[in-house]
């Protein structure tokens, strides 16, 4: 009973997200997140009862790129390929990368985690020799790229290295 509701209330969500002008690319993401493969299955099958229409067809409709990479990985439960293209949408904003949205699909991440993350990225979108590392070289510089290397690197940054970007305003 609960699941079931859980399960309509993020259809429900995802309709929301779509309906009208705009989408909420984040309420997306959110919805799908985390889940299992049945709880992916059953809000998808949810939606296309409730609403009449394939999930994956309808976030077509409304969203590209990068942004639909991600939410149809999630969809897959790919989240390696997911936090690629979650990297790949925060480095190309409109006004510069955002630097906070590439940590944080890289931070706590394991280092099986973190190659996975990366050979995801250059599957999907290295192309003429750029790859996560010239991609982030090319968006990122001064203490904000040697933080987002740090976390590309190990998945945390060491207390020292905590305190000298805290000191020296990256991520603010």
């Amino acid at each position: 009973q609960n699941n079931a509701l859980t399960v309509l209330d993020k259809a429900a969500k995802l309709q929301k997200a779509v309906k009208g002008m705009g989408t909420d690319e984040k309420a997306i993401m959110e919805a799908l997140e985390g889940k299992t493969k049945t709880e992916r299955e059953a809000i998808a099958k949810s939606f296309k009862d409730t609403y009449k229409v394939d999930l994956k067809d309808r976030l077509k409709q409304d969203m590209g790129g990068s942004e639909l990479d991600q939410a149809n990985a999630l969809l897959e439960g790919n989240k390696a390929k997911a936090d690629a293209a979650s990297i790949k949408t925060a480095a190309g904003g409109f006004w510069g990368a955002d630097k906070t949205g590439i940590n944080a699909s890289l931070e706590g991440k394991t280092a099986e985690e973190r190659k996975a993350i990366t050979e995801a990225y250059n599957q999907s979108y290295g192309v003429k020799g750029k790859d996560l590392n010239s991609e982030l070289k090319d968006r990122l510089s001064g203490n904000d790229l040697q933080k987002t290397e740090a976390l590309l690197e190990r998945g945390k940054l060491t207390e020292a290295e905590q305190l000298k970007f805290a000191l020296e305003g990256a991520g603010t």
